[in-house]
């Protein structure tokens, strides 16, 4: 096994045969990571039926993410009784921060703790989006129906639907350095972004100005003025290590998240435009 060297005055920066591993991957999704910051679906919200289509669409995005942060957790933290330490400190302290403010987070009215799916279901319901598909999809996995059939029984946009099983493949079929990478690098560090475009473009059209949409993205965005961007990278390298195996693995599956997110942001494009959304109020 080929053993990590530290690059010269880069703090826990390692190489494989001289190779930064974390940049090769950092690199290897760049030209995806520009697909998804310049897509055209920011620039269909100009309208609240649009907003609408999306929100109903993105939701599923919102709850997978939970999903996923959570079968992080249960991989790198000990999640039993009897209680035993964890072999992943650095992994698991990032985690247990993210789920904090996920699972929560202040409320907008500041009264009290909320999860940042209900905040996003508040704000749907104020701008008059449908969640009760969202809402018989969560009852039906409460029931103990297997997530695919939930899926389809739920009648979720075929669109969202996608997305969310692949996230659901990842989280039962790989390793925690998979899981790892699809979250870090297809949902935490590309989110503010999307997000900061999403607040751009409704900023243009007052209309589409929600007290609960606008929380919850600026609560995103904010995440990551003072979020855990090295935690993030040294959780990448704890888990991969030095084995060049786990980084083709956590490669692929950053590729894959994204990848992912581009087929969802496709597919609420056609959706919008399919129901003739592209007129402004």
């Amino acid at each position: 096994m080929t053993q990590l060297q530290t690059l010269p005055g880069t703090t826990g920066a390692h190489t494989l045969r001289g190779v930064d591993p974390y940049m090769t991957v950092a690199v290897a999704i760049t030209p995806l990571r520009g697909r998804l910051h310049d897509h055209d679906v920011y620039g269909l919200l100009t309208h609240v039926t649009a907003l609408r289509c999306f929100m109903e669409h993105h939701v599923y995005a919102v709850w997978d993410y939970m999903a996923l942060l959570k079968c992080l957790q249960q991989k790198v933290t000990c999640m039993r009784v009897p209680w035993q330490p964890g072999a992943e400190p650095v992994a698991a302290r990032l985690i247990n921060e993210i789920v904090v403010a996920e699972e929560s987070d202040r409320r907008a009215d500041g009264q009290g703790h909320t999860s940042h799916f209900e905040m996003y279901l508040d704000a749907m319901d104020e701008i008059g989006a449908d969640t009760d598909t969202v809402r018989r999809y969560l009852a039906y996995l409460k029931e103990g129906m297997p997530w695919p059939i939930a899926l389809d029984r739920a009648k979720v946009p075929m669109a969202a639907a996608r997305f969310v099983s692949q996230t659901l493949d990842i989280c039962s079929n790989h390793p925690a350095c998979d899981v790892a990478s699809y979250f870090l690098f297809g949902r935490e560090n590309v989110v503010p972004g999307m997000f900061r475009r999403i607040v751009q473009e409704l900023a243009r059209h007052e209309r589409l100005t929600t007290t609960g949409l606008s929380y919850y993205l600026d609560r995103h965005i904010a995440d990551e003025a003072d979020g855990p961007d090295s935690l993030g990278e040294q959780m990448i390298r704890s888990l991969c290590g030095s084995d060049p195996w786990r980084w083709r693995l956590a490669q692929q599956a950053a590729l894959d998240a994204l990848h992912s997110r581009l087929e969802l942001w496709e597919g609420i494009t056609t959706a919008i435009r399919r129901v003739g959304m592209s007129q402004r109020l």
